[in-house]
């Protein structure tokens, strides 16, 4: 026969902290039609005992029981419970021990901002090493909800052999998202000075039939720049070469006025535009 018993339904009476676990409930069956959530009454017993000596005893009379949370798998937190809301009540055996579970879930005309985190273990018990060994948010998939800080939280780990592990945030409060992985490759963006920054190690590929970039300033700061096109057209009222050294092989077809600070050679070149030589003064 199980220790644990269905007390009762139960009603908040106070608004549970965001880290707790301990709940104030009084029993909705053991209200008196006018009483009040919560109510405590003190009340003085006088008291005879062997000796004939009389005291007096003090103690408080209340209508509400304080319940621990249950727990829910892969729930390393409570839910944060609002004044008002309904629960279950459980009862260890015949004594004052209670615990409390939720019986009706979301009420959303009553819950608040709250944290809410999850977490899956990724402890292999069958290894020795970790028998008995306790469980922390490095050691598991970890996701935080956190509508009081203005947070989504994601972790991953590698402790069974996965070939990378990322933490990735969401942070509204600040207007910000980032991902990471454990090799520093980030992917950064900061919303309110609406900046975006990509950065791996090795390699970054963009591939599409037609790739797109619109902006009013496009910088290039590189140690070595590769052009593999059949075709290349270069539109503008002033194009600026002020490279130590430029090399065109096949056919280069520029409009407008161009700018050259370097010196020039190749063979086979057509130039349809004036070319002012910087060293000289003179056109071509």
């Amino acid at each position: 026969m199980s220790n644990l018993s269905f007390f009762g339904t139960g009603v908040a009476i106070e608004d549970m902290k965001p880290d707790g676990k301990e709940l104030k409930v009084s029993l909705i069956d053991q209200l008196e039609v006018e009483g009040k959530l919560g109510s405590e009454v003190t009340n003085s017993t006088i008291v005879t005992d062997n000796s004939s000596t009389k005291r007096v005893l003090v103690g408080t009379e209340v209508d509400y029981v304080i319940a621990l949370w249950e727990g829910e798998d892969n729930k390393i937190t409570a839910p944060t419970i609002r004044k008002g809301e309904q629960v279950s009540v459980i009862r260890y055996k015949n004594q004052d021990v209670y615990y409390w579970s939720k019986s009706r879930g979301f009420e959303t005309d009553l819950r608040g901002r709250e944290v809410i985190v999850d977490g899956v273990s990724t402890i292999d018990r069958d290894k020795d090493e970790n028998l008995g060994k306790s469980i922390t948010e490095e050691d598991m998939y970890y996701m935080r909800k956190d509508s009081i800080n203005g947070l989504i939280e994601i972790k991953t780990n590698m402790k069974n052999g996965e070939k990378a592990a990322y933490h990735m945030m969401f942070d509204g409060m600040n207007g910000k998202f980032f991902l990471i992985d454990d090799k520093k490759n980030t992917i950064d963006l900061d919303s309110v000075k609406e900046h975006l920054i990509v950065k791996t190690n090795k390699e970054i590929t963009l591939e599409a039939p037609k790739v797109n970039i619109k902006c009013d300033e496009f910088n290039v700061d590189t140690k070595k720049t590769n052009f593999n096109s059949k075709t290349t057209v270069l539109k503008g009222s002033k194009f600026t070469d002020d490279t130590s050294s430029t090399t065109v092989t096949g056919t280069l077809t520029i409009k407008g006025t161009t700018t050259f600070k370097a010196a020039i050679s190749g063979v086979g070149g057509k130039f349809k535009s004036i070319v002012k030589f910087m060293a000289t003064g003179k056109a071509w």
